[in-house]
């Protein structure tokens, strides 16, 4: 695995500042399989893969589904600038985006993996959509790589430290 992808997640969760969230949406968040925190790091993965420099938006990968956890499925992407409120607006508008950005693309990517994505991944976000059996063997090879779990640690240190302070 190329592990090039691991310092820009690291300079990007080290833009995180001023979060407060509930200890109780924090523990599902890095709990839940589908939109927690091995999502946000997919996401992340995979933006970096499409090009992506900006330390914000890969920030902004990592957090783009917190606030489901915090506020709801409906309106989840709009509802984020309520916990975090200076990321790029296309982390905002992710749901519906008004373009395709590295983000929308790497998260239309890893929601692939469900199996009814047929009906609400559009083709043009992802272009080179994989056979779903081979991204889900892929996606857990890299879920389960200990580069994976450093930054998810560093990742929830970092929350809870920007909750602190």
């Amino acid at each position: 695995m190329n592990d090039k992808w691991v310092d820009p997640i690291i300079k990007s969760i080290d833009r995180l500042t001023h979060v407060i969230i509930d200890h109780h949406y924090l523990n599902e968040f890095f709990e839940d399989e589908d939109h927690g925190i091995s999502h946000g790091l997919m996401v992340a993965y995979w933006a970096l893969q499409y090009g992506e420099e900006d330390e914000l938006t890969i920030l902004g990968c990592l957090c783009h589904d917190i606030a489901r956890f915090t506020h709801g499925d409906l309106n989840h992407d709009q509802n984020l600038i309520k916990v975090i409120d200076y990321l790029p607006a296309t982390v905002y508008e992710h749901t519906n985006p008004t373009e395709v950005t590295n983000l929308v693309r790497a998260d239309r990517l890893d929601l692939i993996r469900f199996d009814n994505a047929n009906h609400w991944v559009k083709p043009e976000m992802v272009p080179e959509i994989l056979e779903v059996d081979f991204y889900r063997s892929l996606r857990t090879k890299i879920i389960e790589s200990p580069e994976f779990t450093d930054l998810t640690v560093y990742f929830m240190d970092n929350l809870i430290e920007s909750r602190i302070s």
